[in-house]
């Protein structure tokens, strides 16, 4: 007999003293059923290391999922406290629109009342604008051509407040040079000196600002005459005369 016994598992032949064991009837069988055993074996490691493998990735997925599960949660959390302080300004912007409303309705009460106060001072305004317009003399004052020099533009501004019985004279004049005592510069619009009324030779001390060609500055008297003429004593190679007067007339 080739073989008694076979294993428990497999049935591979197992063999006691008296059997005489046959190659092809015992050996080669066991063989195989080893062989496919084995083969078994790795079949089923390999299912088994692909599906350890797609754990990975659910597990590696599971934890993506949570940690956006976890900021949507804190999304939620903030946007309901946005949600509450929405509320409570919502709240308040209504009471200060109620708040509002009664005051807008007190300003119409008082602007209705108002509305004939206001057209009786608009009126009053445009009174007072007229006669402020005719209070106000201008006129730009007529240069004597003699002395100018060429190379810059001159000219005087002038105007006299009849009420404050305030004269303005503002411009700038550039000369040949030249030296003197009240050498005549120019003369005052004509209705401004009958503004004024000019009852004697007036002397104004500093009355212009002198620049000379060297760049050094100095100031220089002045005189008006009755007639208006603006005279201003000479200051040797004075080039630049700068007029910013502002005179009180009322003892003219």
């Amino acid at each position: 007999m080739s073989h008694t016994n076979t294993t428990l598992y497999n049935n591979l032949p197992q063999f006691t003293q008296n059997d005489k064991p046959a190659w092809l009837a015992d050996i080669n069988p066991a063989f195989q059923t080893i062989d496919k055993a084995l083969q078994t074996i790795k079949e089923t490691a390999d299912a088994t290391k692909d599906k350890v493998s797609d754990y990975e990735t659910v597990k590696q997925t599971a934890n993506q999922a949570n940690l956006k599960a976890s900021q949507a949660q804190a999304d939620v959390q903030g946007a309901v406290s946005l949600a509450d302080q929405a509320k409570s300004q919502a709240e308040s912007a209504e009471s200060t629109a109620s708040n509002a409303q009664q005051s807008a309705n007190n300003a119409l009460d008082s602007a209705q009342s108002a509305g004939a106060t206001a057209s009786q001072a608009l009126q009053a305004a445009n009174k007072a604008n007229n006669a402020i317009a005719t209070a106000m003399l201008f006129g730009q004052a007529e240069l004597n051509p003699s002395i100018l020099g060429s190379g810059a533009t001159s000219a005087i501004y002038c105007a006299f407040d009849k009420n404050t019985r305030m004269l303005y004279v503002n411009g700038a004049m550039k000369v040949q040079g030249m030296s003197g005592t009240r050498v005549k510069f120019f003369t005052l619009p004509a209705n401004i000196v009958e503004g004024i009324g000019i009852s004697t030779v007036r002397t104004i001390v500093g009355g212009a600002t002198v620049t000379r060609s060297d760049n050094t500055v100095a100031n220089a008297n002045a005189t008006v005459t009755t007639e208006g003429v603006f005279n201003v004593d000479g200051i040797n190679d004075g080039v630049y005369f700068l007029f910013n007067l502002a005179l009180y007339t009322g003892e003219w």
